[in-house]
């Protein structure tokens, strides 16, 4: 084959002189490239958190954490103390729970539980899943096989030997230990010490009482559903009624009738939420009961903002005195955040606007509002008022905002003006937003994680609230990304003491660092960062990445005009590159994303890890953030409001070529180019071979949303509209992969496609409808069933399956050509 000078062009075949390598040798070339990018790396320590005064004294200045138990597929919860000078070893187990555990009825893993964790991103496991503790922290409360277990350094209870089914959240009340609820998923109870004093007890199979519906679950990413007061006895639990809601049917094979699943389609009926209060008092004889459960309804509600859809998130005041909401819209342009009086509970009808219920703040979006985890409300003595802290993408950017609502004499005043705590002349860049943030009352500080000094490195930073013109300060190096998993739910500072923190750079593999949290006798505050946490001894570390078969990518960026922005991405080039003639080409594996609410080009160790397993086979790999994707501003994020695969696709190509030129040197076979991705990454490796035949060779898709009427609302409605015009629908049908299937290469063996047949995020029904276009219109393609699998693979046989199969997959179509 010749370029267009003339010149031979020689271009690399895997696996030269055409050795075939078998499934085995696969899985071993990958297998020793994993175990050296985990070389040197600590077990990971999850939830780390740090108390000064665990159990009432018995353990000071300790760090807490949850790590792999001695068995497989457990997991455990270990102590160790805080030092400066020296390793902090995490690994003294806090309790032996297991006779507990394993002789419980409730030692089992519901669907309710598996569900909740794979909203999450995580895996239920062994042993325990998540843990407590107490304000005053005296009390630990851990959910464990489906049991809760209530620990105060001497002795350990199970709390929930009542419940004939496995428990998926549990809180103590703050004012009370003795006083617990806990949910199974369906209905909610509520204990005073070994007397149930209340059970919903739901008459219905699709009403749910403690939980949210699980479309909030997975897309607004709200997974509580009870809250207890913080001064009282009082809690507040959703109620949720999904019997409008459409019902699909997920099944494998060895499922004959199926799961009958509550899924709300584009533009059909959302669940319905009502909010309900109880009251816990004590009767004549001095026992525990309910005196009081009053319903604050989805109706309700509507009589003051008719527009509302959607409880993005509920809180309550430090006093108790009021709840707070969050509320949307249905095509979510309109947020507001209210403050209701527990009054209203008890004479609903009665409720007056400006007196009983307030409007705090009211955003609106163009073209849609990011839901973020970015509230927080507080009590200001100073002002006599509740502060709130805020996230809000009104300027472009996501930054931190507060307001106040002042405290009178029976009502609230709302300031008019909300302040920007964390916006920088000259400087532009996000507060992340989906990183809880903390606010430390006693010194008046917010912390939070942003992409203080470029798109792709994250740092935990803080700026004080009560001064307009603090500065912003960076806790964590400038060079390493912060790193917080979606099921991590809250930013966990000690302020009187310090925190643990999981670090990492593209070069430099994950440490948990100890940070401290110092006073200074001027009044001042500082962050000193301390020694690691570890586990367990790591594996050996390889001294020196140039004797090792790991490459780390080159991050790449330049100014796209086509985009009229910045593009960030990266490159990682075979190491035989080095040493081979210059002549010789590489084939390429881009992987994709480029849809809302991500960011894949982050310089963090897993964005290295990932792809090494390409790389030793000699496949280059090419990953790009186009326009579409997050913690850009909302400029950025919102150039595929309404027209999904369209620019994502020219931003792809265009990056390719790019950095081929720039970085490559043009060592890339742009001949022997495959697309792939998972989720909306699927859709657009679909739609680039769509699109870009003549670009890419091939695609690997996996979990692909196929048609976006068949998506569910709070997604698809929120970037696309709702299709009730002909304009609206058109939007669908032109970004829909199966309008288009007559587009696909006639070629045999350049689609793969990969889907959970349990998938009840982007059910199977999206493969299946494709392959029955594909059938119709005479296009082949290769389809990997996943029996057991949902949305995300859990499996880790079936990861190594993938593996094997994407490879395989590749080789054969480099190899042909």
């Amino acid at each position: 084959m010749n370029d267009c000078s003339g010149l031979e062009i020689m271009r690399f075949v895997p696996e030269a002189n055409g050795n075939h390598l078998s499934n085995d040798e696969i899985k071993l070339k990958i297998s020793k490239i994993k175990a050296e990018t985990k070389a040197g790396i600590s077990v990971k320590l999850s939830s780390p958190r740090v108390f000064s005064n665990l159990f009432n004294g018995k353990y000071k200045n300790v760090v807490v954490g949850l790590a792999p138990g001695p068995a497989p597929d457990s997991q455990h919860i270990y102590l160790g103390y805080l030092e400066m000078d020296r390793e902090i070893k995490c690994n003294i187990e806090l309790m032996s729970f297991s006779g507990i555990v394993n002789g419980s009825i409730n030692n089992q893993r519901s669907s309710e539980a598996i569900l909740l964790y794979e909203r999450l991103r995580s895996t239920q496991l062994h042993g325990v899943n998540e843990y407590h503790v107490s304000h005053n922290e005296r009390i630990m409360l851990l959910l464990a096989g489906g049991n809760v277990l209530q620990y105060d350094g001497y002795v350990i209870s199970n709390r929930s030997t009542q419940v004939s089914k496995p428990i998926v959240r549990a809180r103590l009340a703050p004012c009370n230990p003795e006083i617990i609820a806990m949910t199974e998923g369906k209905d909610i109870y509520v204990f005073d010490g070994e007397n149930l004093v209340y059970l919903s007890n739901s008459d219905s199979k699709y009403i749910y009482n403690g939980v949210s519906a699980n479309v909030i679950q997975e897309e607004l990413e709200r997974y509580e559903g009870f809250w207890w007061s913080p001064t009282d006895p009082y809690l507040l639990y959703e109620e949720v009624d999904e019997r409008g809601v459409s019902t699909t049917t997920l099944s494998n094979s060895s499922d004959s009738e199926g799961t009958i699943l509550k899924y709300p389609f584009v533009n059909t009926p959302n669940p319905i939420s009502s909010l309900n209060l109880l009251i816990l008092k004590k009767n004549i004889s001095g026992e525990p009961c309910i005196s009081y459960v009053k319903k604050l309804t989805n109706k309700t509600l509507k009589t003051f903002w008719p527009w509302f859809e959607y409880i993005a998130k509920v809180g309550w005041t430090p006093d108790g005195e009021y709840i707070y909401l969050q509320l949307l819209d249905r095509l979510q342009t309109i947020s507001a955040l209210v403050l209701i009086s527990i009054n209203v509970f008890y004479n609903v009808e009665a409720a007056v606007f400006n007196k009983d219920i307030f409007e705090v703040v009211r955003i609106k979006g163009n073209p849609w509002i990011n839901v973020n985890h970015h509230l927080e409300c507080f009590y200001d003595s100073n002002k006599h008022a509740y502060g709130f802290i805020y996230g809000s993408e009104e300027k472009n950017f996501h930054h931190l905002f507060i307001k106040y609502a002042f405290i009178g004499k029976n009502t609230l005043y709302i300031s008019e003006k909300a302040i920007n705590l964390t916006f920088e002349e000259n400087r532009d860049f996000c507060v992340i937003k989906d990183i809880p943030i903390f606010v430390d009352e006693k010194r008046g500080n917010v912390f939070f994680v942003a992409n203080y000094n470029e798109p792709g490195t994250h740092q935990l930073c803080y700026t004080n609230y009560r001064d307009e013109n603090s500065p912003i300060i960076q806790i964590t190096p400038s060079n390493r990304s912060v790193k917080y998993d979606r099921s991590t739910l809250t930013l966990d500072i000690n302020p009187d003491l310090g925190f643990a923190v999981n670090i990492s750079s593209i070069s430099i593999r994950p440490k948990l660092v100890f940070f401290k949290c110092i006073d200074t006798i001027d009044g001042g505050f500082v962050v000193k960062q301390g020694p690691n946490i570890v586990h367990k001894e790591s594996a050996p570390m390889v001294p020196d990445f140039r004797n090792s078969n790991i490459v780390i990518p080159q991050m790449y960026k330049y100014f796209s005009k086509q985009a009229g922005h910045n593009l960030y991405g990266c490159v990682f080039l075979p190491k035989c590159m080095d040493n081979d003639d210059s002549s010789v080409k590489y084939p390429v594996l881009q992987y994709v994303y480029n849809g809302p609410c991500a960011q894949l080009v982050q310089n963090n160790w897993d964005l290295t890890a990932k792809f090494q397993m390409y790389l030793v086979h000699n496949i280059a790999v090419v990953i790009v953030d186009g326009r579409g994707s997050a913690n850009r501003g909302k400029d950025f994020e919102s150039c595929i409001h309404k027209k999904f695969g369209t620019v994502e696709v020219e931003d792809q190509i265009e990056y390719l070529h790019v950095v081929n030129k720039n970085v490559a040197k043009n060592r890339l076979d742009l001949e022997k180019v495959v697309i792939q991705g998972w989720s909306y990454g699927g859709f657009m490796s679909v739609r680039c071979l769509q699109k870009a035949p003549n670009v890419y060779l091939g695609a690997i898709a996996g979990g692909t949303v196929t048609d976006w009427f068949m998506y569910d609302t709070i997604y698809t409605e929120r970037y696309m509209g709702l299709p009730s015009s002909n304009e609206s629908k058109c939007h669908y049908s032109e970004s829909s992969l199966l309008n288009d299937v007559d587009k696909l290469p006639i070629e045999p063996n350049r689609l793969l496609l990969v889907h959970g047949k349990l998938d009840d995020n982007v059910h199977f029904t999206h493969i299946e409808k494709l392959i029955l276009k594909l059938e119709e219109c005479k296009r082949p393609y290769e389809l990997v069933p996943l029996p057991n699998e949902r949305h995300g693979v859990k499996s880790p046989q079936t990861g190594e399956m993938l593996e094997v199969r994407y490879i395989n997959f590749l080789n054969k179509l480099f190899c042909r050509c």
